[in-house]
């Protein structure tokens, strides 16, 4: 066949650049515009090329001339390619062979866009099984099982017309590492099939087994990998055991801590299985309540747990497109969320702690230095303030990654919708333009606000300091301030409200579900829908026409809410509104309100609604963000949780409680007309709660805190009972210091009772461990290892690393304690192995700074020893550049000394002393061991660059080593130290 044949299957071929885009000697649309730069533009990012025989691409059994063809067979629809890295930025690249399959959903169709998504496999029988590579820079892996070729489908000009970023899903994916969750690395790319250009693509890491165990541990063939449609490794087992425990109820502390593998006090438990990670489901929730994602959680997403590890299931983004300002705008409110992915949310929004887990989660990202902030008084975007708008300059970044590459895009595909081609300047530039100045400032405004709504974020404000944490100077005085109320610190990392306890001294039910009540399914006919504000509103509305009763408003053609139900609406709602107007006035005596300090709103519904306490806005859960009198429900409830009473705390609106006639109004929402059922009932209740007990640790604010060293602060408000958020800040004093003092990385074989132990692997014996060299505390919060192994630091019991200490991380920490023994101070275990052969390992602090940077290997021969022989690399005293070979010994003692420091100062370095001779400088000290010994010498102090400019090899012990230089001459430098070194040059 041809190489480009006319038609694929029965659709015709387009493989052209449109020649109203780009055309030669500017006899295009825009007079060369584009034209003069393209031959750049694609110079612009790397590029990809795909080789493979035009049969497979586009003949009768070709995948792009089938792309809506699947099969159970693994290989039907699978081909083999060629695919080939071109970055203009580096001279390496690579060559593979791999397979390939057409990728995605409803866009395989070719009546959506003829662009299409593809999947690259890393397996036999087509070439390697891994790719080797770093496509996504340092902070990714280099190995991959699969790769994604996205072409934006959603948000691209072939479907979304002028709409179109081809960013938004990138922009959620790294949006959620910055908020600290694991999601697939993205990097821009322009295609080429056969040697054609096919267009702007997003290549990305696949959410599947093998990037779990990747980016978590463990091995991918204990993974399971659900997404909507299927369970692509493992199995739904352990997914269906947790929606089983979930459709038993959540209202408890111990059901909440059950699913998370915890004992009734909140304790750990090893023998009990972990199901769920709470914390990263809150952050993936809030992730998509920011960008307002439409296809969530119903479709586009992936999640999985390993079967046979501590972690519970991990939540990813997955193909973020219709969401900011993209089929969703600025008040886009998606908290109603329930069923699917999001049922572990919407069973778990009944628990008390669970909510306020939440809005703790929200603080933090909401707050200054996280990734969702917004300057309450400098919101608007300005690329010199990032620091004011981190998600907008998120957002900017990505956009200026593949603004020259939009040219290419725009002259391949820009003219697939029959009208003028979409270009770069008149349509891309407007509609990024329109995201940084109306959606990235008030979004973030907006979302606390509905979270508010919901019960998931407290109506107290959360305290402000004066200083939102990082380096300061030692003495310095810390101020914090609240509105209104007590505030509470500890300087211990400990939460300020778990030192104290409330005790309810009183309460009483304003309403429940015997209150009378007044209900209206408004339409045109009776007047309701002209009603606007005032049924919510006025205690003296009439309300001809309206039904009264008590109990529970509603319908049900099963018998789930009959017994619930006392006002039965299924003559006037189903098929004709999804929307109730429910009015319970009530009354407040002066004795209820004299010494109150919470309100709390008891709730039963199905589907959704908004209540108004005298007008105000009280609470609020799966309601539109703008309602009106034929609104629906954002979302389903499930009956199991409907039955239930959901309460909210709404103690921030005890002021709009008044003595005397009181009007509580309930907007009551049904997810369609046509459904089977309806539920609305409610409780007030009011009353007076005591806080008691020691506080050992959490301080009453008075006056400004004097930092001396380094020190993480946790603190809440308190109104009456009620608990703000959490505001945490870390300070740092100095210049922290952070070395590797040990590492161990080819431990010997384990011996005969470590192996009958079941420590079988030397593997599991390996460790590296940290030291603090400096004088003040040096912070971890953030600190993660990012190559050679993984680890996070954040959340460990030390938050500190203090002066002269030493941390361990170990691989296995039964085999370590089994070798080295107990009561060392180990962090943790690791993720992953460390390379015998040597590698390179980074880590870095939760900024992404590299705080260390330094590969190892044993091809020297004074350092063979530490590959398989018994013993470890050992930093030098004194420290040093850890790239250097310089800087390492192998440790004194087969198996080396975790946790222990060499003797000696607290620096450990060799102390010199000067004198000078006429136009000569005398350095020498006395030295305790035989070896070799350089001079080290540096410009600056508490820099890490010392070169070693003399050495000498001392073969007396104990006698004074010495080392001569001229003055002003060879060496022009400041500072010098003496070194033992592992080798002379």
């Amino acid at each position: 066949m041809k190489p480009f044949p006319d038609r694929w299957g029965g659709q015709p071929a387009d493989y052209g650049m449109d020649p109203r885009v780009v055309a030669p000697n500017r006899q295009d649309a825009y007079r060369g515009r584009y034209a003069d730069s393209i031959q750049e533009d694609l110079l612009a990012i790397p590029s990809l090329s795909l080789v493979m025989d035009p049969e497979d691409w586009f003949g009768g059994q070709g995948i792009y001339a089938n792309p809506t063809a699947r099969s159970s067979a693994w290989d039907a629809w699978e081909r083999a390619v060629s695919v080939e890295w071109l970055d203009p930025d580096r001279a390496e690249g690579f060559q593979i062979d791999a397979g390939i399959k057409i990728q995605g959903g409803a866009f395989r169709n070719f009546g959506l866009t003829l662009k299409k998504s593809l999947r690259l496999m890393f397996k036999d029988p087509y070439g390697p099984t891994k790719l080797e590579f770093p496509v996504f820079g340092e902070s990714a892996t280099d190995r991959f099982d699969n790769l994604v070729l996205r072409a934006n489908g959603n948000d691209a000009w072939p479907y979304a017309g002028g709409s179109a970023l081809y960013v938004r899903d990138a922009f959620a994916m790294e949006t959620a590492r910055a908020m600290g969750m694991v999601a697939p690395h993205t990097r821009f790319v322009h295609l080429y099939l056969n040697g054609a250009y096919w267009g702007l693509y997003n290549l990305v890491e696949r959410p599947d087994a093998a990037f779990s165990s990747t980016y978590h541990g463990g091995d991918k063939d204990d993974w399971d990998a659900l997404n909507q449609d299927s369970v692509p490794d493992g199995t739904r087992e352990a997914w269906n055991r947790l929606l089983s425990l979930l459709n038993q109820g959540m209202a408890d502390d111990a059901s909440f801590f059950r699913i998370q593998g915890r004992d009734a006090l909140g304790h750990r438990d090893p023998e009990m299985e972990n199901l769920l990670d709470v914390e990263n489901l809150i952050d993936y929730c809030l992730l998509n309540f920011f960008i307002g994602n439409r296809d969530w959680p119903g479709r586009n997403h992936w999640y999985g747990r390993d079967r046979t590890g501590s972690q519970g299931f991990q939540f990813y983004p997955w193909d973020s497109e219709t969401a900011m300002g993209l089929g969703s705008d600025l008040q886009t409110n998606i908290t109603g969320a329930s069923g699917s992915v999001a049922a572990p949310y919407a069973a778990l929004r009944a628990n008390a702690l669970f909510r306020q887990w939440f809005g703790d989660r929200a603080h933090q990202h909401f707050s200054p230095g996280g990734a969702l902030y917004v300057h309450p008084d400098l919101s608007q975007w300005l690329p010199a303030t990032p620091e004011n708008n981190p998600a907008a300059a998120r957002f900017a970044r990505l956009a200026s990654q593949v603004e020259s590459a939009m040219v290419g895009e725009s002259a391949r595909w820009g003219d697939q919708k029959g009208s003028g081609p979409f270009t770069r300047d008149e349509h891309w530039l407007k509609e990024r333009d329109r995201l940084l100045a109306g959606y990235f400032p008030g979004r973030s405004a907006v979302v606390l606000e509905q979270l508010r709504e919901a019960g998931l974020y407290p109506q107290i404000d959360a305290p402000t300091l004066g200083h939102p944490g990082g380096f300061v100077e030692r003495g310095f005085e810390l101020s914090m301030q609240v509105p209104e109320g007590s505030l509470y610190y500890t300087l211990d990392g400990s939460d300020p409200r778990s030192k104290l306890e409330g005790v309810e001294l009183a309460r009483t039910r304003l309403v429940d579900s015997q209150t009378p009540r007044w209900v209206l399914i408004p339409s045109t006919q009776n007047g309701g829908s002209a009603l606007g504000e005032r049924w919510k509103e006025s205690l003296s509305l009439p309300l001809d026409g309206w039904q009264s009763g008590r109990g529970g408003v509603g319908y049900d053609t099963a018998e789930t809410y009959q017994a619930l139900i006392g006002m039965d609406v299924s003559q006037a709602m189903p098929g004709q509104n999804r929307s109730a107007y429910i009015r319970i006035p009530f009354e407040t005596k002066a004795a209820s309100l004299k010494q109150a300090n919470f309100l709390q709103l008891r709730m039963r519904y199905d589907d959704g609604f908004a209540a108004f306490l005298n007008g105000i806005p009280l609470a609020s859960a799966n309601a539109p963000g703008n309602l009106i009198w034929n609104s629906f429900a954002s979302g389903a409830h499930d009956d199991a949780q409907a039955i239930l009473f959901e309460t909210f705390d709404v103690s921030g609106s005890l002021e709009h409680l008044r003595e005397g006639a009181n009007l509580l109004a309930i907007h009551g929402l049904n997810v369609s007309s046509t459904s089977s059922d309806f539920l609305i009932d409610a409780e007030l209740v009011v009353g007076q709660r005591e806080v008691i007990g020691e506080e050992p640790t959490a301080h009453l604010y008075q006056s400004p805190i004097v930092l001396s060293d380094a020190t993480t602060i946790k603190a809440r408000t308190l109104v009456g009972a009620q608990w703000s958020a959490l505001t945490t800040a870390t300070f740092v004093m100095g210049e922290p210091q952070l070395q590797v003092s040990e590492l161990h990385y080819h431990p010997a074989a384990p011996g005969a009772d470590e192996i009958a132990a079941g420590f079988d692997d030397a593997d599991d014996f390996e460790f590296i461990e940290l030291f603090n060299p400096g004088g003040v505390s040096f912070p971890l919060i953030g600190v993660h290892f990012v190559d050679g192994v993984r680890f996070d630091f954040t959340e460990k019991a030390t938050e500190f690393l203090a002066p002269g200490q030493t941390l361990l991380v170990v691989s296995h920490q039964g085999a370590f304690e089994m070798r080295y023994g107990e009561g060392l101070p180990v962090a943790g275990e690791y993720e992953g192995n460390f390379s015998n052969s040597g590698e390179r390992v980074i880590l870095e602090d939760a900024q992404g700074k590299v705080v260390l940077d330094f590969a190892y290997e044993d091809q020297l021969p004074e350092l063979q020893a530490a590959d398989g022989g018994g013993f470890s690399l050992v930093a030098l005293q004194g420290g040093g550049d850890p790239r250097q070979p310089t800087t390492w010994t192998l440790s004194d003692a087969e198996g080396g000394s975790p946790g222990k420091r060499p003797s000696g100062d607290a620096s450990g370095l060799l102390r010199p002393t000067l004198s000078i001779d006429q136009d000569k400088v005398l350095i020498e000290c006395q030295v305790p061991l035989n070896g070799d010994y350089g001079l080290f010498a540096s410009q600056d102090l508490g820099g890490m660059q010392w070169d070693m400019v003399l050495s000498r090899r001392q073969v007396a012990s104990l006698d004074s080593l010495q080392f001569e230089i001229e003055l002003g001459g060879t060496f022009p430098m400041r500072f010098f130290q003496i070194r033992k070194v592992s080798m002379l040059p």
